[in-house]
């Protein structure tokens, strides 16, 4: 029930209240008049009527016959004023409480719809993030592509250096300390030559593959490494091109360096090259090499 609709319900009741309480009061005067009078007849009443009407019905009764009278006319008209105000009141609750519920139905609907909103924004979310992961994916396939070529070139490119010009290998000489005996038995010793042998460990041989090629190195640079610590040999500086050093190990840390960044398709391919040890092992040769000026 709307507040409009509850007005005019109000309107209504006061309206018929109103009219009941004045057809009462005409009907408590008329049945008034047809009691007995305080005076005779001709007895000429006061021109007020209220006073009349007093002085002609009322005022000749008794305390008690007038409180029984008073009562007796206005209890009806204030119990049907009090049902009347009741009937207006439980209208007036029956209209709040069905606003109530109204106003629990439309908080239940915003509440739906929240929840609606909340479910697609958890969807839109979800569909973003799978779109963003798709969009990550697609940029890593072609980031991996693109370093997949770039390292497939610089494999290519090292293995014709190493071709051409990469060619590393050194001499190494063995000397020999020994006793000589002096004047008055004063002992010296002296360096004796004992050999020169040549390292290589490069080849100037083409390779088609670079796994073939870094096992030779790493067994050169094995075995060259063990021959200078067992027998103290000095290698040649003239004969140690270290300008040739440094950039062979400068091309083969730059493929190193490319690991993260290729598919794992590649990745497995640079596990059969083994540069890392290949690294550890020139480092392990460079660290045992005594330089000596020749002539």
């Amino acid at each position: 029930m709307t507040k409009k609709a509850t007005g005019q319900r109000k309107s209504m009741v006061t309206g018929i209240l109103v009219g009941l309480t004045v057809g009462y009061a005409i009907t408590f005067y008329y049945l008034a008049i047809q009691t007995k009078t305080c005076s005779p007849i001709n007895t000429v009443a006061s021109p007020n009527w209220f006073h009349g009407f007093w002085d002609r019905f009322l005022a000749c009764r008794q305390i008690n016959e007038l409180g029984d009278t008073l009562g007796g006319a206005f209890a009806p008209i204030a119990f049907l004023w009090l049902a009347g105000t009741v009937f207006i009141q439980s209208q007036e609750l029956a209209a709040q409480r069905q606003e109530l519920d109204e106003t629990q139905d439309v908080m239940r609907e915003q509440l739906e719809v929240a929840r609606q909103q909340v479910e697609e924004t958890k969807a839109s979310t979800a569909l973003f993030r799978k779109q963003t992961e798709i969009l990550e994916r697609e940029q890593l396939s072609r980031d991996q592509a693109d370093a997949n070529d770039q390292f497939d070139e610089m494999v290519e490119n090292f293995l014709v250096f190493v071709g051409q010009e990469g060619s590393f290998s050194f001499s190494a000489s063995e000397w020999e300390e020994r006793p000589t005996p002096g004047l008055a038995g004063d002992h010296k010793t002296v360096r004796v030559f004992g050999g020169a042998r040549t390292y290589t460990i490069f080849p100037s041989s083409r390779f088609g593959d670079l796994a073939d090629l870094a096992q030779l190195v790493r067994e050169n640079l094995i075995a060259a490494t063990k021959s200078i610590k067992t027998r103290n040999l000095e290698i040649d500086q003239d004969t140690w091109d270290e300008r040739l050093w440094i950039e062979i190990r400068e091309q083969l840390d730059e493929l190193q360096s490319m690991s993260g960044r290729l598919s794992s398709k590649h990745q497995i391919l640079m596990g059969r090259y083994r540069l890392q040890p290949l690294l550890i092992e020139m480092n392990s040769l460079r660290t045992a090499a005594q330089f000596s000026k020749s002539g």
